[in-house]
């Protein structure tokens, strides 16, 4: 594939953030998904729990319990990273390179943005938010599904995939770092189940890990499956080796592939769900946010 074709970088920027911010999106649907499941059979209600998750996701905790929260992460205009916001932008970046998208495409985006416009209130009403969510994370899938089979091979569909693929090796850390235990937590294995089935349950991959046969449910078990089953198109390692193919590709790449081989390899490390994994993540998701910024440097600011 050649892509030496000149693009402007302000429309490289405006694909790769469209593909960031549905990926965000549908995350964090499916995050609030499966904390839906926890709040409702739960004893007692933990805002503590959203404090983690809000923190996880680098987002500020309103001081107004578990609604304020909720409100706050997935309908609040004021929230860059609201489920609201991402898809507003999300919407606005595919407007500015609308002719290079297949025609459908602004269609679906248009009708995802005012359904949550229209009622979002339905996000964190109780009666509604489980329905509203649901059709959030299938619509975004919808979208990136018909992006990335209708897109000829270019400039257009690398920088929308390397939006896609590096949101989602960064959601995984997030999300795995949220979801360890503290130090000083039990160590009870039927606890242990129940949390890294929701884990799978926020990453919409349950079924997924029963199919390849891992057994029981165990956070090891887990942990490696979603970081390292190279077989699992949402597993880190799949998006990054993926993600250095794309960059591959590229002009002007040597530091973007120099920063993608250093992250690949940060995650290799965690193979087989052992050790300081909380450690790990953390460096991993540091070296995602420099290859972030290297890709950023190298072609949206030049």
């Amino acid at each position: 594939m050649n892509l030496s074709t000149v693009m402007l970088s302000q429309v490289a920027a405006h694909l790769y953030w469209a593909g960031r911010q549905l990926m965000r999106a549908e995350d964090i649907s499916r995050v609030a998904l499966a904390y839906n499941d926890i709040s409702l059979t739960a004893q007692h209600q933990n805002f503590a729990d959203w404090k983690n998750l809000l923190s996880a996701l680098e987002q500020s905790a309103p001081n107004s319990g578990e609604g304020g929260a909720l409100r706050h992460l997935l309908a609040a205009r004021t929230n860059p990273n609201s489920v609201r916001t991402c898809v507003y932008l999300a919407r606005e970046n595919m407007r500015v390179s609308r002719s290079l998208l297949p025609e459908e495409i602004w269609g679906q985006i248009t009708q995802l943005h005012e359904a949550i416009e229209t009622a979002p209130s339905r996000l964190y009403s109780r009666r509604h938010r489980v329905r509203q969510l649901r059709d959030i994370v299938m619509s975004c899938r919808a979208i990136i599904g018909v992006l990335l089979t209708s897109l000829r091979r270019g400039g257009t569909r690398t920088f929308l995939n390397i939006g896609i693929l590096l949101e989602c090796a960064d959601m995984n850390c997030r999300l795995l770092r949220y979801a360890m235990p503290d130090d000083d937590q039990d160590d009870d294995p039927a606890q242990d189940s129940v949390r890294w089935r929701r884990v799978l349950d926020a990453f919409g991959l349950t079924n997924m890990y029963r199919v390849g046969e891992y057994g029981s449910i165990r956070r090891e078990l887990a942990v490696d499956f979603i970081i390292a089953d190279t077989a699992m198109p949402r597993s880190m390692l799949f998006c990054l080796v993926r993600l250095q193919t794309l960059l591959a590709d590229l002009p002007n790449n040597t530091k973007a592939l120099e920063e993608c081989s250093f992250t690949l390899c940060s995650a290799r490390r965690m193979r087989g769900g052992q050790g300081d994994i909380a450690a790990q993540l953390e460096r991993t998701q540091n070296q995602l946010a420099k290859l972030h910024a290297v890709i950023a440097q190298t072609y949206f600011l030049s």
